[in-house]
């Protein structure tokens, strides 16, 4: 089946910093751990599974807060168990992934 856009973005750079961010005006810088397959949670027979591929991130620096202190990924990163978070187009994805040098790397379109 092969990887999406974001996945197959995220894995066409180095292990180097990104710069990532979503429409709620959260941005973060971090750095790519890994990739796997996930699913949504669901049983396998259930019409609504759903299997996908997701970036692990290690989040280096919270650059900006959301605008309303929201969102999946803040929240996770607030509670301040761990500094890695999953990114993937079916859980709340980001609006844009760029390089250390500014470059868009990946856009949500």
């Amino acid at each position: 089946m092969g990887y999406d856009s974001l996945i197959k973005a995220i894995l066409s750079v180095p292990k180097e910093e990104l710069t990532i961010q979503w429409g709620s005006g959260l941005k973060i810088i971090g750095t790519r751990d890994t990739i796997y397959e996930t699913n949504n949670g669901l049983d396998e027979d259930d019409n609504e599974f759903i299997e996908y591929d997701a970036a692990v991130i290690e989040v280096k620096k919270i650059v900006s807060k959301p605008i309303n202190d929201e969102g999946s990924i803040y929240n996770w990163l607030q509670k301040g168990k761990s500094p890695f978070i999953e990114i993937s187009l079916h859980n709340d994805p980001p609006s844009m992934i760029t390089s250390t040098d500014g470059s868009i790397i990946w856009k949500y379109e």
